[in-house]
């Protein structure tokens, strides 16, 4: 299976809970083989137990990226809300929109530079400081859509 067929079954998958993911947990399977010498070498039932161990891996972290997915769409709709809300109940002058724009884009920037190269990282990434991290984050981005909306609202 090529990587695109991968990806579109994968998406399939993300879109249409129950779908089969055999396939993408054959892919990984496989993945692991070519990588781990030890896992090549095991006998067929520890290959048997790894397959299935995929399967349950992918089943986890595709409910885990439809639950990110749908939140992040929740959260950018509000900012865009918010904004429409305030175009429409403030008065909000139009020569404050380039003002708006640039805000918005600063506030992109900002966040998506302060998340590269980032060392401070623990192996499972809940420290105090990460969780804080996200939180900024996520309220960058918040702020960043919420002014690029009201500047084209």
């Amino acid at each position: 299976m090529t990587e695109l067929s991968l990806m579109l079954r994968g998406l399939v998958a993300l879109v249409v809970p129950g779908v089969s993911l055999e396939p993408l947990a054959e892919a990984e399977h496989r993945r692991a083989l070519s990588r781990n010498e030890q896992l090549r070498c095991a006998p067929p039932e520890a290959h048997a137990k790894h397959l299935r161990e995929c399967g349950e891996a992918v089943s986890r972290r595709l409910r885990l990226l439809r639950r990110n997915l749908v939140l992040s769409f929740a959260f950018i709709a509000s900012a865009i809300a918010t904004a429409a809300g305030s175009r429409a109940f403030a008065v909000v002058p139009e020569s404050l929109d380039p003002l708006l724009g640039g805000g918005s884009v600063f506030l992109f920037a900002w966040a998506t530079l302060g998340r590269l190269g980032w060392f401070g990282q623990s192996w499972k990434g809940d420290t105090v400081v990460e969780r804080l991290d996200a939180r900024i984050f996520w309220l960058l981005y918040w702020l960043g859509t919420f002014l690029g909306s009201l500047a084209v609202l």
